[in-house]
């Protein structure tokens, strides 16, 4: 059955994404499942840098790095497990483990609910509204790795341009020799990696099991999520790893494992501009993560803080330093998106420096200008400016583009806010009903702040062209697309938590509202380019199969005995 098959095959790439990682993952002492899972995510894209230096070095020493390591994962997690490892046996490890293999299905499924001539990549380029083919380079640049072909330039673009992290993960766990379909697949499963580090940051805000389970089958059905995750340009994955960044420096303690920890989100920084240059935004929640360490460091002094201090930067500058040598090193223009954003020059010149576009595009412009350039990348970011048409088509980009609409039914969580606070004041419900969800809205906080300031924007009169000439021509603007979307991640996290507050009927309304909306977008709407009326009969049991249960094991989480 057409449809089923990409779904079956969004589902075994996640697990041979996450497959190295577990293995890899008691070696760093995680102190719970949520945590080792956690752990995986940071460990196996690690592997997948290693695997684009060594397929880039060589195809042959890029295929035996993924004969070693994934057959070396297989081996080593079958002992663990035969030997009793209670993390890996635990049922909270399997339930979170089976949500994210669910998601990529559900969502897989989804993206084929009509009948389609193309390929997976072509199909995502038009199932929410047309777009360019930047979710195809990943698996482009993987293709041409795998066959020792050159990787600089593909249909225009300079792939030294595009951090090549997902294009690893599908080197690594062997999806590029499975053809366009795995790579779609893989891409999928990469960017889905979310739902691992929102339980983690559920577990480490204080939410209890049933909460976090709440809490990911509200976030599975966010539209922006769906669309971010099955158009696999790795921004969801980037935003995902800033998110586990922050939570292993923020929540890094003082204890035994704070090397660890600190190790491990070091990695998860880099790696994130590994994935993708938009982390740039996340600059600002990097050097406050940054400070809280050291503010923890001094409140414990120790001589090892020193050598963790230097392991630490030392991390960073091995997975960030190769990339960056490299950028250089091919010739192309690494500028490009720098002058872009913060100087609002789509084609800057080579070899201008980005400094000197810069402070051009500043020069001589009045500060009531500039004021209020940054006032609309403010509005930009909340709300839609203009009409973007009718139905659940046009109702996608505005998910796409605009925070309220992405995080849609989730807002209504901020109306609750009140209650929590009064309740908090009150002292009822402080040990388990009180979460600690301040951190994360703080991170969001900060990278929003940085990315409307630093966005060089447009005039209103700019954007209303954009809207009235079709979303053409490029304009730079804090439209969701265009920046971090760890953000996204956490305000979606924090309206979930404070929405699955909900008790009884009014839970049950608010879960069922939300649904219903995602199902009018996504799955009962049809696609902008295909019949209305057609639907593909595999994709349609396999969406169900796999929604229904993600409904189930996620309202069913409760923590393991």
């Amino acid at each position: 059955m057409t449809g089923v098959y990409p779904a079956a095959v969004g589902a075994l790439c996640a697990l041979l994404l996450v497959l190295p990682g577990l293995a890899l993952a008691p070696l760093f002492a995680p102190r719970h499942a949520a945590e080792r899972l956690a752990f995986s995510v940071v460990l196996s894209a690690l592997l997948g840098c290693l695997a684009f230096w060594a397929y880039l070095a060589s195809p042959l020493l890029g295929k035996a790095c993924t004969l070693l390591v994934m057959a070396g994962a297989a081996i080593a997690v079958t002992r663990q497990w035969l030997g009793g490892d209670d993390q890996l046996r635990s049922r909270d490890l399997r339930t979170v483990l089976c949500l994210y293999l669910l998601v990529p299905a559900f969502y897989c499924s989804a993206l084929n609910l009509a009948p389609f001539a193309g390929t997976q990549g072509e199909l995502a380029n038009q199932f929410f509204f047309p777009q360019w083919s930047d979710n195809l380079f990943q698996g482009a640049a993987a293709g041409r790795l795998l066959h020792g072909e050159p990787v600089l330039n593909f249909n225009g673009w300079n792939l030294a341009e595009r951090p090549p992290l997902q294009a690893g993960l599908i080197l690594l766990t062997g999806a590029a020799v499975g053809g366009e379909a795995w790579w779609q697949g893989l891409g999928v499963a990469a960017n889905s990696a979310w739902v691992l580090v929102l339980a983690y940051l559920g577990v480490l805000v204080g939410l209890e099991r049933r909460a976090i389970g709440r809490v990911l089958v509200l976030c599975v059905a966010v539209g922006f999520f769906f669309n971010s995750s099955v158009f696999v340009w790795p921004k969801m994955l980037g935003g995902a790893l800033v998110v586990l960044g922050a939570a292993l420096w923020w929540y890094a303690g003082t204890g035994a494992g704070m090397r660890n920890r600190l190790l491990l989100g070091t990695a998860a920084w880099g790696l994130s501009w590994f994935a993708h240059g938009a982390s740039a935004f996340a600059l600002l929640l990097a050097l406050a993560c940054a400070l809280r360490v050291a503010w923890l460091m001094l409140r414990a002094p120790s001589r090892g803080h020193w050598l963790t201090g230097g392991c630490v930067v030392l991390a960073l500058a091995v997975v960030v330093a190769p990339w960056e040598f490299y950028k250089r090193a091919s010739g192309g223009n690494s500028e490009v998106l720098l002058k872009y954003h913060l100087a609002g020059v789509y084609y800057a010149e080579y070899g201008t420096p980005a400094l000197q576009v810069i402070r051009t595009a500043y020069a001589g412009k009045p500060v009531d200008e500039i004021l209020a350039r940054k006032l609309n990348n403010l509005r930009l970011l909340a709300v839609p400016l203009g009409d973007y048409g009718e139905g659940a088509i046009e109702w996608r980009r505005r998910d796409y583009y605009h925070l309220l609409f992405a995080l849609g039914v989730l807002n209504l969580g901020w109306l609750l806010l009140p209650v929590r606070r009064c309740s908090a004041r009150a002292g009822r419900d402080t040990r388990d009903g009180q979460p600690a969800l301040g951190p994360p809205a703080l991170w969001a906080g900060l990278v929003l702040l940085f990315w409307v300031l630093v966005e060089f924007g447009p005039t209103a009169r700019e954007a209303q062209a954009w809207v009235a000439q079709g979303f053409n021509p490029p304009v730079a603007m804090t439209i969701l697309h265009q920046g971090s979307y760890a953000p996204v991640l956490l305000l979606a996290f924090v309206a979930a938590a404070l929405l699955q507050t909900l008790r009884g009927r009014a839970w049950q309304l608010a879960l069922a509202l939300h649904l219903g909306v995602f199902a009018w977008c996504y799955l009962v709407t049809p696609p902008l380019s295909l019949p209305a009326a057609s639907f593909n009969a595999g994709a349609v049991v396999v969406c169900v199969v796999s929604g229904v249960g993600l409904l189930a094991l996620g309202l069913g989480y409760r923590r393991s005995r």
